[in-house]
């Protein structure tokens, strides 16, 4: 976007892109399901599933996505019949075609819930939250190094470089193999990268970047708007698990507006144990995690919060 524009400017230029989607919704499926991915090479026929299935629904936009070893994210845009049958679709294909042992897995309760998304600051949220998400879970990725799903992508020129200069087409015997079908034999304009369907080949990642002011905005949304992760949380109903850096930062924030106390560690101690409080029961805080945070002896949590001790 242009650096000289206003910033009322770039923000009707982000709100015109919105509106341009149409209906937009948060699909996620339940957090504690059973294990569903166990393996690179089953994260890798996951990707290729969903990169296939939705080219055969161009009436629904996806514009980011995760899989999780047991539950996926999706943002997307589109009528939520048309979403829906997006996904059982996917289901399907995902129970005939993600083992390679002669097995099934269990997708009983792999369910999706929508959420609709009614605001351009709820859809950056909803993007922001899903592509930080692996990186919650995995502490040796960021948002742009898990590689199960689109959020390498966004803002990341190298990364669009090199899908540009290595990406191949699927051919037919490959588009086969992932589907154990002949339905999918036209869809060779799904581009390989790393021998998997590469997002850039069926997600709308430009058009999702142009909702956020710039390539800053975007990295401020996943890196510093903690709270806003909570909202959408509790929204979906998964139990978010914070970072230690995610979780001091909302320790200095509580500890400023509550206590006007800029240092977390010179609170008086009945502040550390309100505190302490408020970091378990809103913020999924642990007993390490609070100890660490606050400096307060591990019985005491103990004894209040009982043994969950990440």
């Amino acid at each position: 976007m242009n650096d000289r524009a206003s910033f009322y400017d770039i923000e009707n230029i982000c709100l015109h892109y919105y509106n341009k989607l149409g209906r937009t919704f948060h699909l996620c499926t339940p957090e504690n399901h059973p294990i569903v991915f166990r393996s690179t090479e089953e994260f890798k026929r996951g990707m290729n599933i969903i990169g296939i299935i939705a080219k055969g629904y161009p009436k629904v936009k996806i514009l980011t996505f995760e899989l999780m070893s047991n539950h996926l994210h999706i943002v997307i845009a589109g009528e939520p019949e048309d979403i829906l049958e997006f996904f059982d679709c996917l289901k399907k294909q995902l129970s005939r075609c993600l083992y390679q042992d002669g097995s099934r897995p269990d997708l009983n309760g792999f369910t999706p819930f929508l959420h609709e998304i009614t605001s351009l600051e709820n859809l950056r949220n909803a993007i922001a939250y899903a592509n930080r998400n692996g990186s919650v879970i995995d502490r040796h990725v960021c948002p742009y190094t898990y590689p199960w799903g689109s959020n390498r992508y966004f803002f990341n020129p190298e990364a669009t470089s090199r899908y540009e200069q290595t990406k191949r087409k699927a051919t037919v015997r490959e588009l086969r193999a992932m589907t154990i079908s002949r339905k999918y034999d036209s869809f060779t304009d799904a581009y390989l990268v790393d021998d998997y369907v590469c997002p850039l080949s069926f997600c709308i990642i430009p058009e999702a970047e142009m909702l956020f002011r710039d390539a800053r905005h975007y990295f401020t949304k996943i890196s510093k708007h903690i709270e806003s992760y909570d909202e959408i949380a509790k929204m979906i109903g998964e139990q978010i698990y914070y970072t230690d850096d995610d979780l001091f930062s909302i320790v200095c924030s509580l500890a400023s507006k509550k206590y006007d106390c800029k240092v977390p560690s010179q609170l008086q101690k009945n502040e550390k144990m309100e505190l302490a409080i408020i970091l378990h029961r809103e913020y999924n805080a642990g007993v390490k995690q609070i100890q660490r945070m606050l400096k307060i002896d591990a019985a005491i949590l103990t004894a209040l919060f009982g043994s969950n001790t990440k």
